[in-house]
């Protein structure tokens, strides 16, 4: 018996197209192209992780976050970051920043990991990012990023 996938989770996008420069827009759109005709072959649910760049922990969400092309967000359907909070290790920030089947929202809301589940529980909505990313932000500055990477 062949069991149809409801959702598969490539994690993440380097590791699942290898050969690909994943900072070459006509190779990134080739790899989701890809990714697509799978999810429409399959008529399931593909969430791709990425990683943000480096040196942006401390930064919102409306930052320049991601990493490699920007194709990823114009072929795919939606942009959702899941970061860490400075409030509590289990905590996450929750954040749409794109969204073609549900409207758009500046909303960030507050996740807790459960230890049980593993699944993460809503703790609150509408909060301030800065507060929990620490209310810090960094400038582009040299002497800032090396002030930032010598704390790290």
């Amino acid at each position: 018996m062949i069991h149809k996938p409801v959702l598969i989770v490539l994690d993440n996008v380097r590791v699942a197209f290898m050969n690909a420069k994943t900072n070459n827009n006509k190779e990134v759109a080739k790899a989701i192209h890809i990714i697509l005709i799978l999810r429409d072959i399959l008529n399931t649910t593909i969430i791709i992780t990425d990683h943000t760049r480096k040196l942006t922990r401390h930064l919102l969400t409306e930052s320049d976050l991601k990493n490699g092309s920007e194709v990823k967000s114009d072929l795919t359907d939606s942009d959702i970051f899941l970061k860490k909070s400075k409030q509590d290790v289990q905590y996450r920030i929750f954040k749409r920043s794109k969204s073609r089947h549900y409207v758009e929202s500046d909303e960030a809301k507050l996740l807790k990991l459960n230890a049980d589940s593993l699944w993460f529980n809503f703790l609150e909505d509408n909060i301030d990012e800065s507060q929990q990313i620490g209310n810090e932000t960094i400038s582009a500055t040299k002497e800032n990023q090396m002030d930032l990477a010598k704390e790290i």
